[in-house]
């Protein structure tokens, strides 16, 4: 997954160890709810959701 650039501006990655099925799982036993954010944009949607938007 990547994860900003390095000082060179190489790109970083960090390895996502996390599987989704695993977390969708999780979420389903304790009634929670799986968000996957593939874009940085979506993040402000999923907290509106979350804490709703005034």
């Amino acid at each position: 997954m990547r994860y900003g650039v390095d000082f060179f501006g190489k790109p970083r990655y960090v390895e996502d160890t996390y599987r989704d099925d695993t977390l969708r799982e999780i979420s389903e036993i304790t009634g929670g709810k799986f968000y996957y954010i593939n874009e940085v944009e979506d993040v402000n949607a999923m907290i509106d959701e979350i804490f709703g938007s005034d």
